[in-house]
């Protein structure tokens, strides 16, 4: 991934959850995801990747475009990706919230 520079996510159906757009962000892969459904819980449209509207085939093209053809954009978009996912998603960070949520059920 690390290769590529936009991940697409361009599911028909609403995902809960989008493990390869984290690890595309992690590695600074900008991630294209659909307005809808678990993606848009991980990736803030213009500031960690971009969006399209669900479903449309033109919307998709359209942000796509945009993304290979603003270099500077991608790069901004790639850099603030990164830094995101490392903060929200590393696994020293999912551990650490594993391990506060069973210290407080044990009491």
């Amino acid at each position: 991934l690390s290769s590529v520079d936009v991940i697409v996510n361009a599911s028909i159906q609403e995902e809960p959850f989008g493990l390869s757009i984290i690890e595309g962000m992690m590695v600074g892969t900008v991630p294209l995801v659909p307005d809808k459904g678990g993606p848009v819980e991980i990736v803030a449209n213009g500031k960690t990747g971009l969006t399209f509207k669900t479903g449309q085939a033109v919307s998709l093209a359209r942000q796509l475009s945009t993304l290979l053809s603003d270099n500077e954009l991608r790069q901004q978009l790639s850099q603030k990706a990164k830094e995101v996912a490392e903060a929200k998603f590393r696994a020293e960070r999912a551990i650490e919230h594993l391990e506060s949520f069973y210290l407080k059920v044990i009491g």
